[in-house]
Formats: structure tokens, sequence, C-alpha cells
């Protein structure tokens, strides 16, 4: 792992086409591409590790099941696919020149930005060569490299095209007007488009939700001719925020009601939305109607699956106030509700017209809850980047400490790092979303047999966390350190291991019916190393042996 520097991302203009790094072999275009990101605020793409997960297998078992020409055929139709998911930064094989289709895509999709290595300076740069069969010999390497440089060049001839409409998210600075005194409240802004869906804002930042109907007045989905808006919240937050929300709402020109819900995990449930449903009914709300979540991750949730089945479907508005649903459940479109065998075992994609995070709202978070959001904060961190990670390691203090700017920073990182993963894989039917459930798998086993409610979600996802990576060591050769690193991120966060655990047998049964497990086989995602991960299908037998190791390590 590596610890580098960061600085706080600023959007220096915005991006209207992808842009394709290329060149040999540890040129850095993973690296180049990956802070640019962040610099950008726009997501960022390895050709080769999306070639990965997609298939399912790493490009050396590619090439040795279909040959070099099968695996050059499966790169042209993932870059064609790349190319359509604007705007991004891919850094690219170092081989995808060589064919003169994938050369006419690169010109014809977007910029290409060559960047220049000898193979000498490759090698230097590489740490580990044994998993780079071309540099086992020297002389060819620099052969191939030299053989490939008016390739290089070539990709990057410049080619004019019409601008085409942009799809992928940036990021932007704006600012808010508190509700008192005018004053102007730094934001950040987060445009989030997902393939075959209509773009929505995130807003991020103190006093935004003043603003919730004047934004909402102009996004297309809550126009003012949908007049009607039913906040659904619970009986905590209610008090605390129900009157702002519907204040704004109103002062917008729209009619406003409310449904309040019992507060706690109980209330994501089949029975409670049959409730909300005929509410709706008695309140005479049709299809010009839209479903504003007020509250933190079970009533948007809750409230998304309402959206997303009556009448067949209405808008839905996030409105989160937990740090946990800013940064994760918010955005991205999943919602559903509990069963008696699970979490979250009912439920369908809805996709929100809009997202107002407020981080004034977090002020009434106890530590518990605080500490809870920083789980999934790090969870995102380490599946993301280095950048990510490490700045992450860096703020944590700050972060538990509640710095409004690293807060914000946390939050709009975390929200581009899933707007990313979910342009990608929409549905998750790619394998590429499966991402998001790391420590989930042990994380969703601890609440059920605890008992809901027991940890908070957060803290049951750490201790996932800590499972998972000490997996990793042994399955998929993680570094050692990223295990200690990652101990220590989430101690520092108010995440300590759990002083709890059941019976091994118990655990893996309770994996088993989670949604995650496939025809009563369990998944872990395993990380390599910070953000490189691995999708695995891990046998009973082996989890048994960690779970006994997890289980000794309580006692």
């Amino acid at each position: 792992m590596r610890h580098e520097a960061s600085r706080r991302p600023r959007v220096v203009g915005e991006l209207a086409r992808p842009v394709f790094f290329v060149g040999f072999m540890g040129a850095g275009k993973t690296s180049v591409a990956r802070r640019l990101a962040r610099t950008c605020g726009v997501a960022s793409v390895d050709m080769d590790t999306y070639l990965e997960r997609r298939e399912g297998k790493r490009v050396k078992e590619i090439f040795a099941q279909a040959g070099e020409d099968g695996f050059r055929a499966i790169e042209t139709d993932v870059l064609r696919e790349l190319a359509g998911k604007e705007p991004l930064l891919v850094s690219c094989g170092g081989g995808v020149v060589k064919r003169d289709e994938n050369r006419a895509i690169l010109r014809d999709a977007g910029f290409v930005v060559y960047l220049k290595v000898t193979a000498d300076e490759a090698k230097s740069r590489i740490s580990d060569t044994s998993t780079r069969p071309l540099f086992q010999d020297l002389d060819v390497a620099r052969k191939t490299s030299e053989e490939r440089l008016p390739l290089y060049a070539d990709g990057g001839r410049p080619h004019h095209r019409h601008r085409r409409q942009e799809r992928g998210y940036h990021r932007a600075r704006s600012a808010e007007r508190a509700r008192e005194g005018g004053h102007p409240v730094p934001a950040t802004k987060v445009i989030v488009n997902i393939p075959g869906e209509e773009a929505y804002d995130v807003r991020i930042g103190g006093g935004v939700l003043a603003n919730l109907g004047a934004h909402l007045a102009q996004a297309a989905r809550c126009s003012p001719s949908r007049t009607a808006r039913c906040v659904v919240t619970d009986e905590n937050v209610a008090p605390l925020y129900r009157a702002d929300a519907k204040e704004a709402l109103a002062q917008a020109g729209f009619r406003v009601s409310d449904i309040a819900v019992p507060a706690g995990e109980g209330s994501k449930s089949v029975e409670v939305a049959g409730e909300i449903w005929e509410a709706m009914a008695s309140l005479a709300l049709g299809r010009d109607c839209v479903v504003v979540a007020l509250g933190g991750g079970v009533v948007g949730d809750l409230a998304g699956f309402v959206a997303a089945t009556y009448m067949r479907g209405v808008p839905v508005v996030q409105v989160p106030t937990t740090l946990l649903s800013m940064v994760d459940s918010s955005v991205g479109g999943k919602t559903g509700v509990n069963l008696a065998a699970g979490k979250n075992l009912v439920g369908a994609f809805k996709q929100p017209a809009y997202v107002c995070a407020d981080t004034a709202t977090l002020a009434t978070l106890d530590e518990r809850e605080w500490a809870c959001g920083c789980a999934e904060i790090a969870k995102s961190a380490v599946i993301d980047s280095d950048d990510f990670f490490f700045w992450l390691v860096d703020a944590a203090g700050a972060l538990a400490a509640r710095d409004e700017v690293v807060v914000e920073e946390a939050i709009a990182r975390s929200v581009v790092f899933k707007a990313d993963v979910v342009a990608a894989d929409k549905s998750e039917s790619k394998g590429v979303r499966e991402c998001l459930n790391y420590g989930h798998t042990l994380g969703h086993a601890v609440e059920s047999l605890a008992g809901y409610g027991a940890f908070s979600h957060g803290a049951a996802v750490a201790e996932g966390m800590r499972f998972a990576a000490r997996m990793a060591v042994s399955l998929v050769d993680a570094p050692l350190d990223l295990v200690e690193t990652q101990d220590s991120l989430l101690d520092q966060l108010g995440l300590p291991a759990l002083d709890w655990s059941a019976e091994p047998e118990a655990m893996l049964e309770a994996m088993k019916r989670d949604k995650k497990a496939r025809r009563g086989q369990v998944r872990f995602v395993l990380p390599r190393d910070v953000g490189s991960w691995q999708l695995a299908d891990v046998d009973d037998a082996t989890i048994l042996d960690h779970l006994n190791a997890w289980a000794r390590s309580k006692a």
C-alpha cells in the first residue's frame, strides 16, 4: 500500500467526453487517471479490472483459455462499452492499441492521452514482475514497447466529432442560501447519471434543506405539475425536521401531506409499507405525487420501496438525516423491506429524483449513529482507491470529531464512489455493484443472530470488514498491513472489534439465508489490497475455519 498526501478535490471544468490513457505497462495510467478523477470529480476505470469483474476471470486465465485473439475480442467489447459511459477517465491495457478497431473507438469516442515510458523505466516501477509475463525477458519487453510506439501515437491522433449527450456524473461547487440571514453556505453538488435513468443531483452541505422546494421545482420528475408532496418520516425525526421540510416545500407552491411511522428497524416491513399505501390512497394521492423520504436509512429504504410500488411507481426524493444514509442508502436506488428470514429480502431498484443531504441535521446524531456512518465511509475507502483510503486515514480523527469540512468531504467522496459503481452496474447484474457488500456478509449475520438493534448496522459491518480482510490474507494474498491499517482506522472512527460471537455453524447458516448467497453458496467481497477486490464463492469448510478463529478471538 502507498500512503501519499491527498488534496481536497477541486472542479476545474466539466468533462463532456471520456478520456482514455494509453501507454506501455508501468506508464502510470491507472495512477494518473485516479488522481485526475478526484480533481475533476468524475469516475476513473481501470479497463483490465473492469474486464475481469465483468467476465469473472483474471486476464491471465482468459489468455490461457481463449488465447490472445479471444482476449482481444473481449477487450474490444469492453472498450466499446466504456466508450458509452462518458464522462470517464479510462486507463487502458498496454496492448489495447494493437487492434485497428480499438484505435478507431479511442479516437471517435473521446480524447486519448499517451503516457510515454521505456521498458527499462517500466520495469523499475513495477514492484512484482512475476505477474507480468512480458517482463520475464527484458529484451522482449523492449522490443514490444518499440513496436507499439507508433500505435500509441496513432491512437492519440485528434479526430473531430459532434458532442454527444453527457452521461456519468460530475462534482461541482455551488452556494446555497441559509434560511436565516441570507448568508452563503458552501455546498457540494454531485450529478449522478445512471445509464437508462434521468440524471439527479445530490446536494451536500449545511442549510441545503431550506432550498428543498426550490430545487424540486427545477427537477423534471418533481416539477410543479406534480403538485402533491408526501413527506414520509419517523417519530424521532418528525419533531426535528418535518416542519422545516414542509415549509421549504410549501414556499415553492407545493401541496404537502406527511406520514410518520414508528422509529426503528421494525418499521421496515411489508406491513408498515401497506399502511403507508393505504394512507396515501386515503389522501387521494395519485400518480402525480412525489414521495419525500425524510430520515435515516430505514425511512429511505421504506419510503423508496413505497414510491417504487404505489400506483406502479412515483418519484422519490431522498432527504437523509444520518451520516449512514447520506453516504450510502440515499444514493444508488436500492429500496426494500425486511422479512423474518432476513434483511432487505423484498425490494425494488428506484433511483431518486433528487438527494438533499443537509449536514446540519447531523448535529443531533449520537455517537453510535455517527460511528455507524463512519463504517460505510471506511468500507467505500477500502474498495475505492489509495487516494480515498489514505485521505481517510489522515482525516479519521477529524471525522470522528465531526469537523464540518472533513464531514462534507467524506460524504462527497463516498457519494462519488457509489455513483461510479452504480453507473457501471445499476441493477447488480454484472457483479461490479457487489463490491458495496464488503463487510456485509458477516455483518448481516451478526445483526440477525444478535437481534436487530443489539449492534448498529455500522458496527456489524465494521466487524465484517475485519473478518473479510483476514480471510483475504489467506485466500487472495492480501497484505497483512491492510488488516492492521484497516483495524487501526476502524478503531479511530469509534468502531472497535465487537465483544460478541456466536456458534460458527449458526453464523454460517445465517450467511446462507442472506440474499447475497447464490444457490446456498456464501459469497465474500475480499480486498486484494486497497482499491482492488475480488468476489469469491467460499466453501463451507473454509468459512467455518475462519469463523472458529473469529470466535476464539472473542474468548
